[in-house]
């Protein structure tokens, strides 16, 4: 039987790839650097490196694999769920105004 963990995350439409901290993976018992390494862009321009891995989710009740980055350089201390592979799965609608996101299969 799969453990499960459960995480929170800032859903940032503008990111391509979920970032998580790299003491995540370790947590997961994903080996950080044989992923594959990318250099991210971040909001300020600055580069990130992070390393990609397909990682098992269970996210709105929908069990997946998706690629989730890791890096100890995030520097935002809190995790970012990005595009990749959600955005593909659900229609992700914000309402600022009362502070709710709708995530809906598709």
């Amino acid at each position: 039987k799969r453990e499960w963990f459960l995480f929170n995350a800032f859903v940032d439409s503008g990111a391509d790839y979920s970032v998580f901290d790299a003491d995540i993976a370790s947590l997961l018992g994903v080996t950080l650097k044989s992923g594959t390494e990318k250099a991210l862009t971040v909001g300020d321009g600055d580069k990130m490196i992070v390393y990609l891995h397909n990682v098992p989710v269970r996210f709105a009740g929908l069990l997946f694999d998706a690629p989730i980055a890791f890096s100890s350089e995030l520097g935002s201390g809190f995790n970012l769920m990005g595009r990749s592979t959600f955005f593909e799965k659900f229609q992700i609608c914000f309402n600022d105004k009362n502070r709710i996101l709708r995530a809906t299969k598709l």
